[in-house]
């Protein structure tokens, strides 16, 4: 019972990770329709300055935003399902999870700077990996 309450929690998490990402995701799409170039690297160093370099330039290529569209629709797909203890969401999330932390490390490898949100992203990850192998959890998929 516990580990189906904690499950659904996770889900709902998750959720609203995915939901969050996804409506920042499009926020940086359309962005550049609404600022001029010189308003959008302005408020682009300034989040950059005030929270680190999670701004980058790159996050804007056309093919990286679509990714990112479409990884936060995947983890909101599979929250939604380990809210309804989908076996298949699991595994979908195993392999978000990874290509998660995977992307944050290339991008600490090409610009050579640790991000500290990468610690966190990796931390959760490991975590959310661990419990959800674990046995008694497995078995609420079943």
């Amino acid at each position: 019972m516990r580990q189906a309450r904690f499950i659904r929690v996770a889900g709902s998490l998750i959720v609203l990770f995915g939901t969050a990402h996804l409506f920042l995701n499009i926020y940086v799409a359309i962005l550049p329709l609404i600022l001029e170039p010189g308003q959008l690297t302005r408020l682009m160093h300034a989040l950059s300055g005030a929270l680190g370099r999670i701004a980058v330039q790159e996050d804007r290529d056309p093919v990286i935003l679509c990714i990112k569209i479409t990884a936060s629709a995947l983890f909101i797909t599979s929250g939604i399902g380990l809210i309804s203890f989908k076996e298949w969401s699991r595994r979908l999330l195993f392999c978000l999870l990874g290509l998660r932390i995977i992307y944050g490390a290339v991008i600490c490898v090409i610009f050579r700077y640790f991000y500290p949100h990468l610690a966190v992203i990796i931390a959760v990850g490991l975590f959310l990996y661990y419990y959800f192998t674990r046995p008694r959890v497995k078995e609420q998929f079943r």
